[in-house]
C-alpha cells in the first residue's frame, strides 16, 4: 500500500537502536511506506497531532527510570509522558490509525496509562509481581497457525520478555496462554474474571495471540480506540529483523495492521485498568539482569 509511517526510535542502553529502527523503516519503507524517522518522543506526538499518518512504529526505551540503578542515566534518558502524547494517539487510533510496538516499546512511558492500554499489556516494576527476562541468547518462537493447521517454529537469538502486566483482565492476570486456542488468557484466572466466559473467543480480553515462547505470548494484536494495536516483543538486534522467519512475522502483523480484512469486534472487553507498577527494583528468580545497572533491555 502507499501511505505514511511515523517510526519512533531511541533509547539510553543496552541496544543499537539506530541499527534497529533502521532495520524497521527499511520493512515498511518495502511496502510503499513513506517513513518519517523521529528519535524524541515529543516530535512524535507534534507529528500525530499535525499529519495524518497510516502507522504509528515505536521502537525506543523512553520511561522514568526511577529505579537506582539507572541513576547514571537518569539525567540525560528519563522521560515524563505529557498530556499532549494522549491526545496525539487518541487522535490517530481514532481515524483508524494503527500501531506497531516492538521490543521494548512495552517498557516506554510507564506513567501513562493510555500507552499500557492500547498495548494491553505493559512492564511490571512492582517488586511483588516484577517483569523481566533471562540473558539474551537462543529462544524457540512458535507463530500460531491461522489454519488450524501445526504451528510453524523458528529459533533466533533475542530476549524473552515475561510476566508482562495483562491489563484486560485480573490484577494477576498474565502473558501465559492457554494450549487449546489462539487468545491470549490466564491460568491464574478462573470463573472471577472480569470477561463473561460466553463471550470468550477469538478476541478474548481484546487479543489474538500470534506468536508464543516458553507458552507465553511475545506477539499479540488487538483492536483499540477506533484502530489496531500490535505489539511484537522481539527485535532486541538487526540479526532479528533479518530472521526470516521474523521477517515473515513481521509481514503477517503489518498484513492485518495496514490491510484490515475482518470487523472488530463486536462483544466489549472488560475494563482497562494501569497495573500497579511500583518503580523497586526487581527482584525475581531467575532475573539474570535484575543487580545489571543495565537493568532492562
Amino acid at each position: 500500500m502507499n501511505g505514511r509511517a511515523l517510526v519512533l526510535g531511541g533509547g539510553s542502553h543496552a541496544h543499537d537502536f539506530a541499527a534497529t529502527t533502521a532495520e524497521l523503516a527499511a520493512a515498511l519503507t518495502a511496502r510503499q511506506l513513506t517513513c518519517t524517522v523521529v528519535e524524541h518522543p515529543d516530535e512524535a506526538w507534534a507529528a500525530l497531532a499535525a499529519t495524518s499518518f497510516d502507522l504509528f512504529a515505536v521502537n525506543a526505551l523512553r520511561f522514568t527510570m526511577t529505579d537506582a540503578r539507572y541513576d547514571s542515566l537518569r539525567d540525560v534518558w528519563r522521560y515524563a509522558t505529557p498530556p499532549d502524547a494522549d491526545a496525539a494517539l487518541t487522535h490517530h487510533l481514532a481515524a483508524g490509525g494503527a500501531v506497531l510496538a516492538m521490543h521494548t516499546s512495552c517498557i516506554c512511558f510507564d506513567d501513562w496509562p493510555g500507552w499500557s492500554a492500547a498495548l494491553g499489556r505493559a512492564w511490571s516494576w512492582n517488586p511483588n509481581r516484577p517483569s523481566w527476562h533471562p540473558e539474551l541468547g537462543p529462544i524457540t518462537v512458535t507463530v500460531t497457525a491461522a489454519d488450524g493447521n501445526t504451528p510453524e517454529a523458528f529459533e533466533l537469538i533475542d530476549e524473552r520478555y515475561t510476566d508482562l502486566v495483562d491489563l484486560l483482565g485480573n490484577e494477576w492476570n498474565d502473558d501465559r496462554v492457554a494450549t487449546s486456542d489462539r487468545v491470549a488468557t490466564s491460568d491464574r484466572v478462573g470463573t472471577s474474571d472480569r470477561a463473561d466466559p460466553s463471550d470468550l473467543g477469538r478476541y478474548d480480553k481484546g487479543y489474538e495471540t500470534v506468536a508464543t515462547c516458553d507458552g507465553r505470548s511475545i506477539a499479540w494484536r488487538r483492536h483499540h480506540g477506533g484502530g489496531r494495536v500490535a505489539v511484537d516483543t522481539l527485535g532486541h538486534g538487526v540479526a532479528t529483523y533479518r530472521h526470516p522467519s521474523h521477517k515473515a512475522l513481521l509481514a503477517d502483523l503489518l498484513d492485518w495492521l495496514l490491510n484490515p480484512t475482518d470487523a472488530a469486534p463486536q462483544t466489549r472487553p472488560p475494563d482497562i485498568r494501569p497495573p500497579d507498577n511500583q518503580h523497586a527494583g526487581n527482584q525475581h528468580a531467575g532475573n539474570q539482569y535484575a543487580d545489571n545497572a543495565e537493568g532492562t533491555s
